[in-house]
């Protein structure tokens, strides 16, 4: 995934939050870490990877749900994952 930085003020730091979500609506997995000013590029924009770890889940149909957050704006991702 790629973040992005619009504008031309001064980059921020970015909060990035994962959860995974069941099929019955229950969190199962929640990390949270800060994407640093100094991970952007001169076109104020950072690569981020995460590992997803799967271990112990149960085959099923999950949400993966990334948030990207600063101190104006919030931005939400969903992704489907299927755990065989």
């Amino acid at each position: 995934m790629r973040i992005h930085q619009g504008g031309s003020g001064p980059l921020v730091p970015v909060i990035i939050v994962t959860t995974i979500v069941n099929a019955h609506d229950q969190t199962v997995s929640s990390d949270r870490w800060v994407l640093a000013v100094d991970r952007f590029d001169q076109n104020r924009a950072a690569d981020l990877s995460a590992r997803v770890r799967l271990d112990g889940f149960e085959p099923g149909e999950y949400l993966l749900v990334t948030t990207a957050i600063t101190d104006k704006d919030e931005l939400t991702r969903h992704i489907r994952i299927s755990v065989r």
